[in-house]
């Protein structure tokens, strides 16, 4: 665990901080809606204190990624990505599966549209959309 602690570390004290919270929320045992509000409310402090030169922060708007697995549990099993996307950017239709997921937004403002499947396949119709902006979060998703 110390190697794991030593690179969550290099991305900086906040997010040390978050990934510290995010494993106490698994560890409590919560689950479900529970979780995700619990990770949320942790995420919109991270958003909230992280300055633009903390590694991780720093790293994603001098790479610009599309998409960047910063931390992956080796105990419990989450993932938390960072994303950088351009204006008017879109991503198709995904599931998730029976995972949930927290959006949360550094600087700017994203939209993110919600699916309903409609018969077999792989058809979706979209349900409705929600805006995001600079500082707040959603889970689950």
């Amino acid at each position: 665990m110390a190697m794991v602690e030593s690179s969550v570390q290099a991305l900086g004290d906040r997010f040390a901080r978050f990934i510290a919270e995010a494993r106490d929320v698994w560890a409590r045992g919560l689950r479900g809606p529970e979780a995700a509000e619990a990770v949320r409310e942790c995420m919109l402090r991270l958003l909230a204190e992280a300055p633009e030169d903390e590694p991780w922060v720093a790293g994603i708007l001098r790479d610009r990624p599309p998409g960047r697995e910063l931390y992956r549990d080796p105990e419990f099993g989450f993932v938390q990505m960072g994303h950088l996307h351009a204006p008017g950017h879109q991503t198709a239709p995904h599931d998730h599966g029976p995972c949930w997921v927290v959006y949360g937004v550094y600087r700017g403002e994203i939209e993110i549209p919600t699916y309903r499947r409609e018969g077999a396949g792989d058809d979706r119709e979209a349900g409705n959309s929600s805006r995001r902006r600079q500082g707040s979060s959603k889970g689950p998703g």
